[in-house]
């Protein structure tokens, strides 16, 4: 048997390897909860793995949490990991690519970054 041979029969199996299918729906990277019972406001969504990106996620599914806030009224993003403040301007522009202005300073908040 010659160095080469190994090889080949290496790349003939890799070549019948067959494709698994792979999910990658809302279901199989997050889970949804109510935070009481009793009441439909307002809705947790959870991460079901580590390291999901709630930015790309939620571009991803824009219309459905946009459905699912539309029903619920509130929603709780809870036990993602956001990086500071452009991640979760990030997060903000995946769900509403144009940020408001703060421009009422009738309640004591301050801007952080643009629109943030």
């Amino acid at each position: 048997m010659t160095q080469r041979e190994p090889v080949i029969l290496e790349l003939n199996r890799l070549r019948n390897v067959r494709r698994k299918a792979f999910s990658l729906s809302i279901e199989s990277l997050v889970k949804t909860s109510q935070l009481c019972e009793a009441e439909l406001l307002p809705l947790v969504i959870e991460p079901r793995l580590e390291d999901v990106n709630l930015a790309g996620w939620a571009a991803l599914n824009r219309e459905w949490i946009e459905e699912k806030l539309l029903k619920h009224g509130g929603i709780l993003f809870r036990g993602f990991e956001v990086k500071g403040v452009e991640g979760f301007e990030e997060f903000a522009r995946a769900l509403s690519p144009q940020l408001l202005d703060y421009r009422e300073r009738s309640s004591p908040r301050s801007e952080v970054s643009n629109g943030i």
